[in-house]
């Protein structure tokens, strides 16, 4: 894991901060989902970001996957001039090529935002093999933990965002706030789950208080603790190890 020079996020007491982050996150959730876009231009996790950010809750954005919003988390880096910087990770350079266009190249370029694209691989997590980023290849845009991560991918397909949610861990601090855009209704339900089984680490924000007429389309969580290095190991080299 590589990180660049730069400004890092202070880093509070730890129930204080994830007291902080849970008023700010339930204060976002309502601004995101009840402010007039039901559906909007914008994506859930980038109409969250925006929110948090206008809370000051957002100085270092961390987002896996999912090349439209890495494209808006970019602009929105860029237009905060330094407020807020931005460690964007992808692990297929084709499709980001085709999803973002030309125009992507000066956020990327930019100081306030890294671009990383780091492949997929296999890593043991409480028995289970899970496909996460590889952190080798990960450049984040300052040093230290980032307080808001949004995970998007890995997609389905290549095995699911179990892995990268575990892995966002690793980039974390307690307080630091977890996003989940939910594709479907099951998708949703599968990764609460799995954010259930993991009370140790983190604590998954329920409706309470969210007016009922609001959508929510994603998870949010907020890490409780980090996990050290070696949480993640390299699997054994079995043969027909596969992905649970």
């Amino acid at each position: 894991m590589i990180h660049a020079p730069g400004p890092a996020s202070p880093a509070p007491c730890p129930d204080a901060a994830v007291g902080l982050a849970e008023s700010c996150l339930r204060a976002a959730l309502v601004a995101a989902d009840c402010d007039g876009h039901p559906g909007g231009q914008s994506s859930w996790a980038v109409r969250m970001v925006a929110a948090l950010a206008a809370l000051g809750q957002t100085r270092h954005l961390m987002a896996f996957g999912d090349g439209g919003d890495l494209r808006e988390f970019a602009a929105l880096a860029a237009q905060g001039h330094g407020a807020i910087s931005c460690s964007l990770v992808h692990h297929d350079p084709d499709l980001l090529r085709v999803s973002l266009a030309d125009d992507f190249l000066p956020f990327v370029r930019s100081r306030w935002c890294s671009f990383s694209v780091a492949p997929l691989v296999l890593r043991r997590w409480r028995g289970n093999l899970l496909p996460v980023y590889r952190e080798a290849e990960i450049v984040t845009a300052v040093t230290g933990p980032a307080d808001v991560i949004v995970i998007s991918g890995p997609p389905a397909t290549l095995g699911g965002r179990r892995g990268a949610i575990v892995q966002a861990l690793r980039f974390s601090r307690p307080g630091t706030i977890l996003l989940l855009p939910a594709r479907s209704r099951e998708d949703r339900l599968a990764l609460a789950s799995f954010l259930d089984r993991q009370p140790d680490l983190v604590i998954t924000i329920d409706r309470f208080g969210i007016p009922a007429h609001c959508e929510t389309p994603g998870i949010a969580a907020i890490a409780r603790s980090i996990i050290p290095p070696n949480s993640l190991s390299t699997p054994d080299a079995a043969p027909g190890a596969s992905i649970p």
